[in-house]
């Protein structure tokens, strides 16, 4: 019959707690790792609706350090350079912006931007003794401004011939500016003239225009010349020509 050591027992229960106690347990070492992709190129608008002669500008956005090429499909609607935006001309077009091998699209809608008055009903207000110039339609045209004026001869009794400086020498260029006016809607309130165009331009101004009669001829501001690129004409109430050369009529 084998004995027993209650104090062996003991000693040896002691002996394995120091043993639990010292000894560092190996856990699992879980590693986790998370990719993150980099951002996809995109454009900072996708479809937006443009006046005629307006301007804005498209950005590629996480393009990183590639190179974006524009193009437009319908430059008669709107031209593109550097990712800014004209709008030119009336209808829908797809400006592409591609950066390497993505395509990235947005759709530009232009809509109609101009001014327009009935001559003949101007023609009966104007009082006799002077030549005026009246703006009849003025609008934007592949990133210029154009300005159809009629010439009203209410002051000659005879036919103007031409219209010269006051050495009686041709004048090759016109100093002019075009003014929008907004007429006030209240009393405490003031008309508001923006100049939308200046500078000088080529001179189309008409020959023979008889007395009490008069000739249309249009002026062409280039896109340099527009200091209100997209203005809305079409909430203009009267726009004015000044013509900064002295005029003489032969």
């Amino acid at each position: 019959m084998t004995k027993f050591s209650f104090k062996k027992i003991v000693s040896a229960i002691a002996i394995s707690m120091s043993l639990a106690l010292t000894v560092p347990s190996v856990l699992p070492i879980v590693t986790s790792v998370t990719t993150v992709e980099a951002a996809s190129p995109s454009l900072n608008t996708t479809s937006t609706t443009l006046r005629a002669g307006e301007v804005i500008k498209l950005k590629v956005r996480n393009k990183g350090k590639k190179s974006v090429t524009w193009s437009t499909n319908k430059k008669k609607v709107v031209t593109v350079k550097n990712g800014l935006v004209t709008a030119v001309g009336k209808g829908s077009a797809v400006i592409t912006a591609k950066v390497g091998n993505k395509k990235l699209k947005c759709r530009i809608t232009v809509t109609e931007n101009s001014y327009s008055i009935d001559a003949n009903a101007i023609n009966n207000k104007l009082n006799s003794g002077y030549v005026y110039f009246i703006p009849k339609n003025v609008y934007y045209k592949n990133g210029k401004l154009y300005c159809k004026t009629v010439l009203y001869n209410r002051k000659f009794t005879s036919n103007i011939k031409r219209i010269l400086d006051k050495k009686g020498n041709t004048i090759s260029k016109l100093n002019v500016s075009l003014t929008a006016t907004t007429f006030a809607t209240s009393y405490n309130t003031n008309d508001v003239n923006t100049v939308i165009a200046s500078g000088k331009v080529k001179n189309t101004l008409p020959k023979n225009i008889g007395y009490n009669k008069s000739k249309t001829f249009t002026i062409e501001f280039s896109a340099s010349q527009i200091k209100k690129k997209g203005f809305d004409l079409s909430k203009t109430d009267f726009i004015t020509l000044n013509i900064k050369n002295d005029l003489y009529a032969y």
